[in-house]
């Protein structure tokens, strides 16, 4: 049986050495899953770190680049991306957790298990 976390809710993939540690443990715990929405995306070697960690644990680690209104460039080919609904380009799977249609992330799943496809919150 799989742990599922849900990483980053108050702070981000922030530094190299954060998200290579993030990995080590990952790649250290087999049965856990993880899902985060990351900001970091943006920075070059940040993002590096974060493919690697993408890459190295496989679909047991869902990564969304946050996306508003306030960035103007896309992120990378490949990456999931969590949209705010209030920005032109959003779309996706609207979250059903913040409007009453799941209880919550658990009771979804889409976003730990989706392995594809976008998410377009109302509130992030």
């Amino acid at each position: 049986m799989a742990t599922l976390i849900r990483y980053t809710v108050s702070g981000d993939l922030d530094t190299v050495a954060h998200i290579r540690a993030l990995r080590s443990r990952l790649l250290e715990s087999p049965t856990v899953r993880l899902w985060a929405y990351t900001r970091s995306w943006r920075v070059k070697a940040l993002r590096r770190e974060i493919n690697r960690l993408r890459r190295d644990c496989g679909d047991r680690v869902q990564i969304f680049a946050s996306m508003d209104r306030s960035i103007a460039e896309r992120p990378p080919r490949g990456w999931r991306v969590a949209w705010l609904s209030d920005d032109d380009r959003a779309q996706g799977y609207a979250c059903p957790e913040q409007d009453g249609r799941k209880r919550d992330c658990l009771d979804c799943l889409y976003c730990p298990l989706g392995r594809r496809g976008d998410v377009v919150f109302t509130i992030h």
